[in-house]
């Protein structure tokens, strides 16, 4: 992304535009608390607590020296650089925005003076911008407010720049809150039990075989890249895996961003890794020729006399490379979706792909999740 930034864009993104430099790509951890209610109007998307924390494990530029120390993430520069984005660290990961709708940083902050830039969004889809802070030897709360662009989709992230101070500041805590009034339907990710993740910032990758599986950056973007040179015999004769033990009777979800060089659909399911019998299969996803966000679901069964440990995508009619990238497995806590109550809804219900499945919630016939009036909502 990073790379193909201009100076007419550069004011809209706020990040290095020699983005294909920056290697350590790969260094974040879950430090970051979602979605918890507020109150009744306002609710927190991700909210992270450096004045509790033992060392700081999110990505950073190369040249941003960071560390947990102060009561906070202290940042040290001893020289101004030469851009304020070469001083550059995220604060909040592993939450959904939606595009449209506005949102409340609060940064607690000490020994900071002057302009603190941010950034918002997705690696492909952000918005930046810059808050005042005023001279305070105390801790004091940067508030600001930031409407995430409309195409934003994907697991986003908070960094904040600051190349041109000079000298330590700390950052106490960040909170992301949003207005749950005015139809602002924001994904709680807080609602998602996240179990694994992939090509998200943290360093896990993916492998398989029958094919070749690379770890690549494209577009910017940290992926695994499957290439199939000629078809093979069957599907499964090239595979991408994720091992993870699954329980039989739960309903597992993956996110995924997708693209690839020509159009295909590819299967997937749970197996057992030892006897191979499978453990349920997942709705296939799509691959097209530019970057798509998919969601597939599976309610996992018993793997023979054993139990499945294996997810396995398909690569083996696919011809051509596909790059996939934010891979999240994660089941669904309660109350993160709403049960369909027993009435008719006059509402158009889509499946997770965006497709129309029917005009109301009581003409769905196949269970699963969907989602309509922007919520998600299980059928039965």
């Amino acid at each position: 992304m990073g790379a193909h930034l201009t100076p007419e864009t550069l004011n809209n993104h706020n990040i290095n535009p020699n983005f294909n430099k920056m290697k350590k790509f790969l260094l974040f951890a879950a430090a970051t608390v979602a979605a918890v209610s507020a109150s009744a109007a306002e609710a927190v998307l991700a909210e992270t607590d450096f004045a509790t924390a033992s060392s700081y494990n999110f990505w950073k530029s190369d040249v941003t020296n960071a560390e947990i120390k102060d009561g906070g993430l202290t940042i040290t520069n001893e020289t101004a650089a030469e851009n304020f984005w070469d001083i550059q660290y995220m604060v909040a990961d592993n939450f959904t925005l939606v595009g449209g709708t506005e949102y409340t940083v609060d940064v607690k902050i000490k020994g900071f003076s002057g302009t603190l830039h941010y950034n918002l969004g997705t690696w492909g889809s952000n918005v930046g911008g810059d808050a005042s802070v005023e001279t305070s030897s105390d801790w004091q709360n940067v508030v600001f407010k930031v409407t995430a662009k409309e195409d934003t989709d994907g697991t986003a992230h908070l960094l904040l720049q600051s190349g041109e101070f000079v000298g330590s500041y700390t950052v106490a805590s960040v909170k992301i809150t949003y207005n749950e009034e005015g139809g602002n339907d924001t994904p709680v990710e807080g609602g998602k039990n996240i179990l694994k993740a992939f090509y998200d910032g943290n360093g896990a990758t993916l492998g398989g075989w029958g094919g070749t599986f690379e770890n690549v950056e494209e577009d910017g973007k940290p992926c695994i890249k499957v290439t199939v040179e000629s078809e093979l015999e069957n599907d499964w004769n090239c595979q991408m895996a994720m091992d993870y033990d699954f329980e039989p009777g739960t309903t597992y979800y993956i996110d995924m961003e997708v693209k690839g060089t020509v159009d295909g659909s590819i299967g997937s399911g749970l197996q057992n890794s030892t006897t191979y019998a499978g453990g349920g299969n997942f709705n296939p996803f799509n691959i097209t020729k530019e970057w798509n966000k998919q969601t597939i679901e599976c309610t996992a069964t018993a793997a023979g006399d054993g139990l499945p440990n294996r997810w396995t995508a398909n690569f083996g009619k696919y011809v051509g490379s596909a790059w996939i990238t934010n891979v999240v497995l994660y089941t669904l806590s309660e109350g993160a979706v709403e049960t369909i109550a027993p009435v008719k809804v006059n509402t158009a219900v889509y499946n997770l792909q965006g497709v129309k499945v029917a005009d109301s919630l009581d003409e769905v016939a196949a269970p699963g999740l969907y989602i309509s009036n922007g919520k998600k909502i299980i059928k039965k």
